[in-house]
């Protein structure tokens, strides 16, 4: 199943939403700093193969943005998980994806309004002329214009 581009994004400020949530949970009870280690790596597994498969005319818009390290740093979650440091991990919550969440919401801003530009169609006023038949009482035909 094929996701498009908005999807994709939605996915990734979902995924952000969710890391950011958990990101508190880092300081906390032992239990619950392994739960939200493992929530928060699996949601930037997420935001990486999203990322992954976003179209080159999105990312090359958005130019600041580490690309090829998110996506990197998906592939390091998923095949080098065993050296992945908590601390590396919290550093990107906290540091790196407030910015991408800030060009995805303008991303998908700028689709809007692209959608919109699609079907900006601007209309002329409507002139009807009505001919009222002579109806043989000896007063003459009217016209009524309406606009």
């Amino acid at each position: 199943m094929s996701r498009d581009p908005a999807e994709r994004i939605a996915d990734i400020l979902a995924a952000i939403e969710r890391c950011q949530r958990y990101v508190v949970a880092l300081g906390g009870d032992t239990d619950l700093v392994e739960m939200a280690e493992d929530a928060i790596e699996r949601n930037l597994q997420i935001i990486g193969e999203a990322v992954n498969n976003l179209p080159e005319e999105v990312t090359a818009a958005h130019p600041l943005i580490g690309w090829p390290q998110i996506r990197g740093f998906r592939n390091i979650l998923v095949h080098r998980y065993f050296g992945v440091d908590v601390e590396v991990v919290g550093e990107v919550v906290v540091t790196h994806l407030p910015p991408l969440a800030d060009a995805l919401r303008s991303q998908i801003l700028d689709m809007d309004d692209d959608v919109e530009d699609d079907f900006d169609i601007e209309f002329e006023p409507l002139h009807i002329e009505l001919q009222v038949p002579d109806l043989g009482d000896g007063t003459p035909p009217v016209n009524a214009g309406s606009t």
